[in-house]
């Protein structure tokens, strides 16, 4: 054992350890690095200036080259109660090629590994997994350093002393993932002696190195979600709603297991907030496929009120477009509301002949007699007994023969009485009466014998606004009220 402040150490221990300048030039099997973090530490601190510090900074180098250059096939790193820093520092600088950072373990993980010693690779891969699961929920750190074991224990793909089957590779990554996933999401955090890693981080590293890149994006998204209220924890729910849909083929049973409970709360706040904006449509899009990734009892009984939802909101808002972009998309078909949607944006053609097929001959006629068609309309009403429509359409069939016989020097042979009488008879046959014009009273004044008759005076102009008085009373047709006001607008007219 090597420790660069023997100091520290209890009397009895430091016959047995070595400093590194009594190390300097002895070669060992295994070597142990007591608290080297304070040293690492000092050589990364960007703080330290000025000429003693570069100097500390130097020695400190030289006493780490020394120590890891002792051993010749296993060096273990032992730090006593180190803090998030040391632990982060020291993990990048003993980090194997080609890995971001090497993890730490507990001491309990490493005397198990230890012991393991003798067993060949896969069994001790396979007892690193089966101690991960069983410790998850009593001894977090534990279970997290066994699961990282089994990964380490892996080697390289290529190398020839590492585990070359795809199966068991993958399994070592997806329990590194599970374990990691399940602490991340119970918020089991680990002891501040392993470093406060990223657990959905390294769950997520774990599932791609089992090259399930969805499932990865699924457990990003849902480590994502932060907790409280508001508009951005709706936005990352449904995108980790999304995400999860999109990993169906990819989700492992323990993770389904896992987010089911929280999931329906989940839809619950999504069904609070259905109503605004494009959520209905939104909705219908990434939940369906949600239920059925969570592999729900339900799911199609939610799919069918989510749907019905949905759709209420929309004629509500008379959005009735994004309507038929829903009811298109059902497995079972609903042509009344698709009738509907079809009248209310005016494709009165497209509505009638969905009428007509659900027999509802009212609304199709209906239809038909806005569009105008006549002769549809026509066809239908005859098939419809005692219908108040029917003598007037008919009537309005015998005109139109009628008027399809006018000779055709008819212009030319008509008299200007004759066809203003014929006016007046289309008049009458539509029911238009005009009234007739009445005749101005002349009122005639007395003249005074005593005054002249005055001379006739031509239009007075308007004080106000110049006009004359025939014009101002075409002109003032709303006089503003007083006291009367509409919200956001003047006064507010009466005439």
């Amino acid at each position: 054992m090597i420790a660069f402040d023997k100091s520290a150490l209890p009397e009895q221990t430091q016959r047995v350890v070595l400093s590194p300048a009594e190390a300097k030039g002895l070669d060992f099997h295994s070597v142990c690095v007591l608290n080297g973090g304070a040293l690492v530490r000092r050589v990364v601190d960007e703080r330290a200036a000025g000429p003693a510090q570069a100097l500390n900074k130097r020695l400190a180098i030289d006493q780490l080259r020394v120590a890891l250059s002792r051993p010749g096939e296993r060096l273990l790193w032992l730090d006593i109660a180190p803090d998030a820093g040391t632990v982060k520092e020291v993990s990048r600088l003993l980090r194997p090629a080609g890995e971001s950072y090497l993890p730490p373990i507990t001491v309990e993980a490493l005397r198990t590994c230890l012991a393991e010693e003798e067993l060949d690779v896969e069994e001790r891969v396979q007892r690193c997994q089966r101690d991960a699961r069983q410790f998850t929920a009593v001894k977090p750190d534990l279970a997290w350093s066994r699961a990282q074991q089994a990964v380490a224990l892996l080697g390289f793909a290529g190398d020839g002393g590492g585990v070359t089957d795809p199966a068991a590779r993958e399994a070592a990554y997806m329990t590194l993932a599970e374990v990691c996933f399940q602490l991340g999401f119970r918020k089991q955090n680990l002891s501040p002696e392993l470093g406060r890693p990223d657990l959905y981080e390294e769950a997520a590293t774990a599932a791609l190195g089992a090259r399930k890149f969805r499932l990865a994006n699924a457990i990003r998204a849902i480590g994502a979600i932060p907790p409280g209220h508001g508009a951005e924890r709706l936005n990352m729910i449904a995108a980790a709603i999304q995400h999860v849909a999109e990993a169906h083929e990819q989700l492992p049973s323990w993770l389904i297991v896992e987010i089911e409970p929280h999931a329906r709360f989940w839809l619950e706040e999504l069904d609070r907030n259905l109503d605004a904006g494009d959520n209905p449509i939104l909705a219908q899009k990434i939940l369906p496929p949600f239920f059925d990734a969570l592999r729900m009892p339900d799911a199609q009984v939610r799919k069918e009120r989510l749907a019905e939802r949905a759709l209420q909101i929309l004629m509500k808002n008379r959005r009735y477009t994004q309507a038929l972009t829903i009811l298109e998309r059902l497995p079972t078909a609903r042509p009344k509301l698709m009738a509907e949607c079809y009248e209310e944006l005016g494709e009165l053609r497209k509505a009638a002949a969905i009428y007509l097929e659900i027999e509802d001959r009212e609304k199709a006629l209906s239809c038909y007699r806005s569009i105008p068609d006549f002769a549809a309309a026509l066809r239908l009403v005859q098939q419809l007994e005692n219908h108040p429509a029917r003598a007037p359409l008919e009537w309005l069939q015998e005109l139109d023969s009628l008027l399809g016989r006018r000779p055709e020097n008819f212009n030319r042979a008509m008299t200007a009485p004759e066809k203003k009488l014929l006016a007046a008879m289309l008049e009458r046959g539509l029911g238009v009466q005009r009234k007739k014009p009445t005749a101005k009273k002349a009122v005639a004044k007395a003249s005074s014998p005593d005054k002249p008759p005055q001379r006739p005076r031509g239009p007075r102009k308007s004080p106000r606004r110049g006009m004359q008085d025939s014009e101002q009373d075409e002109a003032w047709l709303y006089v503003p009220a007083r006291g009367i006001h509409c919200a956001g607008e003047g006064p507010f007219g009466v005439r």
